[in-house]
């Protein structure tokens, strides 16, 4: 067998000085005719044998059922969520007016709304007028985050829908000028009246 030195290769790429010292490069062993030749042994060590998975036993069928079982668990939750997602508005509605505490809350803030509507003329104070303002939208702001829907959006005049402030007579169809106080819906039935000017 023929001893190949790559030392003077080394040396060549990476100079060193007479101080320190040559590294040692291993020497390469090149196969001939007449050598036995080398035996690579590509069996898998005893150590490791232990390690492979058994296929054919109970606890791998388990394993692979369960890992299986909660892929298809995941794909249905998210089937169910995007099915969630597209529920129409008009089920979450029916849902709202079938909720008849929910619907008996909002009955009782409008009556509450109305009387407070009717406190509003004998009040002469600012500060009583202040405070009855306050009380006003704070139980507005709890129905609409109850739930509800304003009403400020409709271009024509609606008695069901809106109350007018400027005029004495109005009917259905005149067209709103502006809304001077918004009203307040649950789901398809109103609670609560738009306050509205409209067009002379």
């Amino acid at each position: 067998m023929k001893i190949h030195d790559f030392s003077w290769l080394w040396r060549w790429l990476l100079p060193t000085s007479s101080k320190h010292e040559e590294p040692q490069i291993p020497a390469v062993m090149e196969q001939e005719p007449g050598d036995n030749p080398l035996h690579i042994d590509n069996e898998m060590p005893e150590f490791l044998k232990c390690t492979q998975a058994d296929t054919s036993s109970k606890e791998w069928h388990y394993a692979t059922e369960t890992v299986t079982q909660e892929k298809e668990e995941c794909q249905d939750l998210s089937a169910a969520t995007m099915e969630s997602e597209d529920v129409p508005s008009e089920v979450v509605e029916s849902s709202l007016l079938d909720n008849k505490p929910l619907v008996k809350v909002f009955a009782e803030c409008a009556d509450l709304l109305n009387e407070l509507d009717g406190l509003t003329k004998n009040l002469k104070s600012e500060r009583e007028q202040f405070l009855l303002q306050m009380v006003r939208e704070k139980i507005r702001t709890a129905l609409i985050l109850s739930g509800g829907t304003p009403i400020d959006n409709d271009e024509v005049f609606d008695i069901i829908r809106h109350f007018c402030v400027n005029c004495n007579h109005a009917n259905n169809g005149m067209p709103i000028q502006e809304f001077v106080e918004s009203g307040i819906m649950l789901g398809e039935r109103v609670f609560v009246r738009a306050k509205v000017n409209l067009k002379m």
